[in-house]
């Protein structure tokens, strides 16, 4: 999904080139945040994993 989303800005970017348009520009600055909030839910997940795999203790429940 990430990767869509940059081949997708890039494709914006090279026809805003051509043609400028403040939709257009809009419309690349909402795409560009939602790529960086995907990446940093990827990053999230990603440190969420590691932290699972090397202290499992962490996200077992604890019985009171």
């Amino acid at each position: 999904m990430i990767t869509h989303y940059k081949l997708a800005i890039g494709k914006l970017r090279l026809a805003l080139n051509v043609q400028r348009s403040e939709r257009g520009e809009r419309l690349l600055g909402q795409m560009e945040l939602e790529l960086e909030e995907l990446e940093a839910t990827a990053t999230e997940d990603a440190l969420t994993a590691e932290v699972a795999v090397t202290c499992p203790w962490v996200f077992e429940p604890r019985i009171t």
